[in-house]
């Protein structure tokens, strides 16, 4: 890609910048080149007072030129804040997704006068060098804790650049994950009390369940803003079914290495997480995914005997979940009724643990 711009100015593309040609008319032409594929919304060109601030990341893949690329007034706030949460951010992201997919074209953060959005190896980052998240209506105690734009965009190098969807009623795959790697990174870094604060505070009673979030194929139709919260929910409850973090990880790396920069579908990708994991996934994603209505738990209690079973959902519908009175037995409802002996306690009120996104009726 070549830009050509006035003197006075700088241009910044996707991947490495190869020459840099002054005009005789008083202009300077930027070549930047990528070498790895490129989905066409992720291309994107900058052109302002821009300065370099040029640094280094080791990674498991080696050395990773991390460049800043700021308003000229905005270079120290590379190096007291900006570089930090980048080096935090990617450290995470390998340890989860596998190393970054694009070393060969370079990793570069560009200042921009809009939020922020994941143009491949060269992510828009307008959210003035501050933790939070700009023009955001609510912010939990934790999103004040990591600078979100960061950390979403960043995600989306694995999920949406690398693994990009065919169509965009598969969504949810490029911003649940992206979503759920907000968790990731503030359980890196503050532990997994506080993810679970954190996924809470944003998911819990904000996700409206008025289409399914994947919609009709070939005419450009997805669910909307919803499904952002949902599809971060759905691998949210993905890692509270898998029940162990070295597996769901290991899943989650040979997802980003099956899938490495290639166009895809949902149907796909979820078959390859449940043959990955060794379970039958397909009844929970077929819910969550295209059904609009969520499944109801439906309990009733009668002489310290647990009656359950799930209701508004597919006839196959099955998923292990935990409740507050049988402690750390898992329960495996179905459409049938189940029984469970349970601990005799003052407290008969029953209520499913925030992993499982259901909605809860006492029957009687």
């Amino acid at each position: 890609m070549a830009i050509s711009v006035p003197d006075t100015l700088v241009a910044v593309g996707n991947g490495r910048l190869k020459s840099r040609i002054v005009n005789s008319n008083g202009t300077v032409t930027y070549k930047w080149h990528v070498v790895n594929p490129i989905n066409n919304y992720g291309l994107a060109f900058y052109v302002g007072k821009y300065v370099r601030v040029p640094e280094m990341y080791k990674s498991e893949k080696g050395n990773l030129s991390t460049d800043y690329w700021v308003i000229d007034y905005n270079r120290e706030k590379v190096h007291s804040y900006l570089k930090n949460e980048v080096y935090k951010t990617l450290k995470t992201f390998e340890h989860w997704f596998g190393p970054y997919p694009f070393y060969e074209d370079s990793f570069k953060m560009v200042e921009a006068p809009y939020p922020g959005m994941e143009h491949q190896s060269a992510i828009a980052y307008g959210n003035g060098f501050k933790l939070g998240r700009i023009n955001a209506k609510y912010l939990s105690t934790w999103d004040l804790k990591t600078d979100r734009l960061v950390v979403h965009e960043v995600a989306h190098e694995w999920f949406g650049n690398s693994i990009t969807t065919k169509d965009i009623t598969d969504r949810w795959l490029q911003e649940g994950f992206a979503g759920y790697a907000e968790e990731l990174f503030i359980e890196s870094q503050y532990g997994k009390k506080a993810a679970k604060e954190f996924f809470e505070a944003r998911t819990i009673g904000r996700i409206k369940n008025t289409e399914p979030i994947i919609r009709r194929y070939g005419i450009y139709e997805d669910a909307g803003g919803h499904m952002y919260l949902k599809g971060w929910t759905i691998a949210h409850m993905l890692r509270a079914i898998v029940d162990n973090d070295e597996q769901f990880r290991k899943m989650l790396r040979a997802v980003n290495r099956e899938f490495y920069h290639k166009t895809v579908n949902s149907i796909e990708v979820e078959r390859f997480i449940g043959k990955t994991l060794g379970k039958n996934l397909q009844p929970f994603f077929n819910q969550y995914l295209r059904e609009k209505d969520i499944p109801t738990f439906e309990y009733s209690i009668r002489d310290n005997i647990l009656r359950y079973r799930f209701s508004n959902c597919l006839s196959d519908f099955v998923m292990p979940i935990k409740t507050n009175l049988t402690s750390d037995k898992w329960l495996n409802p179905t459409k049938d009724w189940k029984e469970l002996r349970i601990t005799p306690t003052s407290n008969s009120s029953l209520s499913i643990d925030s992993d499982f996104y259901l909605n809860v009726k006492r029957v009687e």
